[in-house]
């Protein structure tokens, strides 16, 4: 039987809907969380990670912590000047958005970080001139992104405990090419973006014809310079508690989608019923995300062109049971 939603009358509904905060880690209980040892403090698990993984001179030089001090889980929010309550993910994660800053000689380096639960997830560098590296660094994209991959491993084991043996697998994939090349190997989908000045080169978990965007590893670099850095890969491989994998979610997804047709009243006595393309060979999305202390699967599958105020179909797939939470159009926004 077809699922019918009259537009006018679950517009807001909808639009509530859109501004839901999805995230990747999902987690039943706290301490399997992966965390850095508790006798390393945040300063130096990040002044590690410049040093030893990005390859930053620090020897001369001092990383300063100048993260602004607020009262507990609340944070600064520099884009807004505005000090507001940090996000934990329902108490069960608990995210410290960093700051620092090395001083050179005349110039002056930024660094941003996220970490969740003291691991660091997010890393990203700004300066008007280059850092200074202990090191000749690389100039070709592949051979950066190489160099990045081939220290990381150690920094895992010796900060977090970890052997990192996922890095490896994008290492050995990476050694295959000579050139930026869009290769998927095994789970690992390895891709390349470039525009101008600017490369950015992403690892993405890839299952059963199912490309998971959340779980990646994640580098970019801008006039050939080291720029960011994301890893959610190890603490995705953490937090992995859906019984149902990603291809299964996309296939429960898409056979509930497919039956949605809406009907739009347009107010002069006209009304008209809608149905959903062919959604199979669709763009998509999809990841896991974390609702009232379970994962679910949140799927959406994007229309080449717009029906009506449609511009897609979703859907919400609970990774306990399989079970179809809710599914619906997308609308404009």
């Amino acid at each position: 039987m077809r699922k019918t939603a009259y537009l006018l009358l679950v517009l807001v509904f909808f639009a509530a809907a859109v501004i839901t905060v999805f995230v990747v880690l999902t987690v039943d209980d706290p301490a399997e969380v992966p965390s850095a040892k508790p006798n390393l403090g945040t300063v130096d698990e990040v002044s590690e990670f410049l040093s030893d993984v990005v390859g930053l001179d620090l020897c001369n030089f001092t990383l300063v912590d100048c993260t602004p001090i607020y009262a507990e889980d609340m944070l600064y929010d520099f884009r807004t000047n505005y000090t507001v309550v940090m996000t934990t993910f329902g108490g069960l994660i608990h995210v410290e958005h960093r700051s620092y800053y090395v001083q050179y000689d005349e110039s002056r380096l930024n660094v941003t970080c996220t970490l969740y639960n003291g691991t660091l997830a997010s890393l990203s560098l700004t300066s008007q001139d280059k850092p200074v590296f202990s090191e000749r660094q690389e100039t070709e994209i592949v051979e950066q992104a190489k160099a990045i991959l081939e220290r990381y491993p150690s920094y895992i084991k010796k900060v977090y405990d970890d052997d990192g043996s996922y890095v490896g697998s994008m290492l050995e994939i990476l050694k295959s090419i000579n050139e930026p090349e869009n290769i998927t190997l095994g789970e690992i989908s390895l891709q390349f973006f470039i525009n101008g000045d600017s490369a950015v080169v992403t690892w993405t978990y890839y299952s059963s014809g199912v490309t998971v965007g959340g779980k990646n590893l994640s580098l970019s670099y801008r006039n050939g310079t080291f720029t960011s850095f994301s890893d959610t890969w190890r603490l995705y491989n953490r937090m992995e508690i859906s019984k149902i994998s990603a291809r299964e979610a996309y296939d429960i997804a898409l056979e509930a989608a497919q039956k949605l047709d809406f009907t739009v009243n347009w107010g002069n006595g006209s009304v008209i019923t809608y149905e959903v393309p062919d959604l199979s060979n669709l763009r998509y999305s999809i990841d896991l995300y974390f609702l009232k202390q379970r994962a679910s699967w949140h799927v959406i599958f994007y229309f080449n062109e717009r029906v009506s105020h449609a511009v897609g179909a979703e859907a919400i797939v609970r990774g306990d049971s399989g079970e179809v939470s809710s599914y619906h159009v997308k609308l404009e926004r």
